[in-house]
């Protein structure tokens, strides 16, 4: 295994172990049938072509143990196993950065409008001097994709400290648990997606304002006062049905955040089927040679249970191999 390797499960006690040696009887005779394996795929190979030779072996052992019927294998990729949980939170923040990049869509689009609106006295212009409606489309798009590369730049940048802030104000105990978290960063994948989102939001929100700009009358634009005329109703329709869509993806937004906040009141005070006011837990795990004797180890926390009963204050005390919800054995 690599240098970085070490279980969850282990991190506290064994994250130093230079070679991990497995030793167990797996006769199902002495065994439960809830062991962890873990094994890699031939090259070539799906997991779902697995399945029916699995199912086969579970058969052979169920006839040559009867009191074992009814167990599988159950196969799951590990990095389902290890980070599968996050994904319904990540796919919901996914959405939620999603709306939040529609509405600055819909501002910059509402921007690029009054700014084509300022410029349709130029935009005229060129148009008398021979400009095609389809060059000055391409002039303005390219306006507008220079200014969502930079924009998209900049996130970059502001995700690259960002993501280099929050492992920084992780917590030490985080670094054990998941080896290798000190060097996370943004991904190509990421990057590319960026970049895709960058380019595709700057074509998409500034081609009305562009074909809008290239649809006037050069005649009317020149003549004095003609702006406010050829302004006309398209431009503030345009502009109207932006604002809405604002206010409709904030509302989203807003009803969303209001729910999830909810739900965190409501899970504050849920019923954990015991009292936690005023109690402590303390962790202990023991190093060294002096504690490889399992007497020694027994005895150890005797004693510790029995200074702590008698400390001023304290009701009642006890020692457990893990807390009630979180990592619960017994």
């Amino acid at each position: 295994m690599p240098a970085s390797f070490s279980p969850h499960y282990t991190a506290f006690y064994f994250a130093g172990a230079d070679l991990w040696i497995a030793g167990l009887n797996l006769s199902p005779a002495d065994w439960g049938n809830d062991l962890l394996a873990i094994a890699r795929l031939s090259s070539g190979v799906a997991l779902k072509q697995v399945h029916p030779q699995l199912d086969t072996i579970a058969h052979r052992i169920e006839q040559q143990y009867p009191n074992h019927i009814g167990w599988r294998v159950g196969l799951v990729g590990l990095r389902d196993e290890v980070v599968g949980f996050t994904r319904p939170a990540l796919l919901l923040l996914f959405g939620a950065v999603t709306f939040v990049l529609l509405i600055a869509c819909a501002n910059l689009a509402n921007l690029l409008l009054a700014r084509g609106a300022s410029r349709e006295r130029e935009i005229s212009i060129r148009a008398a001097l021979g400009a095609t409606r389809t060059r000055l489309i391409r002039q303005l798009l390219a306006e507008n994709l220079l200014l969502s590369t930079l924009g998209g730049g900049l996130g970059v940048l502001l995700a690259a400290l960002g993501t280099r802030a929050l492992v920084g104000l992780s917590p030490a105990i985080l670094f054990k648990l998941a080896p290798g978290l000190d060097r996370s960063g943004i991904n190509t994948g990421v990057l590319l997606y960026t970049f895709v989102i960058a380019v595709g939001t700057g074509l998409l929100f500034g081609l009305a304002p562009a074909r809008g700009s290239s649809k006037s009358d050069p005649n009317e634009s020149l003549k004095e006062g003609g702006r406010s005329s050829t302004e006309g109703s398209r431009g503030h329709r345009l502009r109207s049905l932006l604002v809405t869509c604002e206010f409709a993806l904030a509302l989203v937004l807003l009803t969303g955040a209001g729910l999830m906040t909810k739900t965190l009141l409501a899970l504050g005070h849920l019923d954990l089927g015991f009292n936690p006011k005023n109690v402590l837990t303390l962790r202990v795990p023991l190093f060294g040679s002096r504690y490889q004797d399992p007497e020694h180890r027994v005895g150890f926390f005797r004693e510790l249970l029995a200074r702590i009963e008698a400390l001023p204050g304290v009701q009642s005390a006890s020692l457990s191999r893990g807390l009630p919800i979180d990592g619960w054995s017994g």
